[in-house]
């Protein structure tokens, strides 16, 4: 899944050790731009966090993410785990660029002007 969202807040880096070894998350508060202010906190784990790292409350980013439920003791919970962010981009004007082209010359018009009658099709 993929969300436009702006960056809330970076929570402080959690670490531990599990049967695989060593691991670290970070998760991150993001602003949904919807009409109710909704939140969503996103997880991320081990290099994913660099890119997190140099995030700033206000920035405007995309947000790549897996949502999974899982059971526990007859109880559901549900995690946002993100595998990449980027930044939005500014939008450019919709109007095309045009290439610096020469002034039409009398000769162009005068083709320009011939009706096409003599045209073979």
């Amino acid at each position: 899944m993929e969300l436009e969202l702006v960056v809330n807040r970076l929570l402080d880096v959690v670490s531990g050790t599990s049967a695989r070894g060593q691991w670290q998350r970070r998760d991150v508060v993001f602003d949904q731009m919807d009409e109710y202010g909704s939140k969503l906190c996103v997880t991320f784990f081990g290099d994913k966090m660099n890119e997190v790292a140099v995030l700033k409350p206000g920035d405007k980013v995309i947000v790549s993410f897996n949502i999974s439920s899982r059971e526990y003791n007859n109880r559901w919970y549900t995690e946002a785990r993100g595998w990449r962010v980027r930044p939005v981009l500014p939008q450019q004007d919709a109007a095309p660029v045009q290439a610096d082209m020469p002034p039409l010359t009398q000769a162009d018009e005068e083709v320009a002007d011939n009706g096409g009658g003599d045209l073979p099709f």
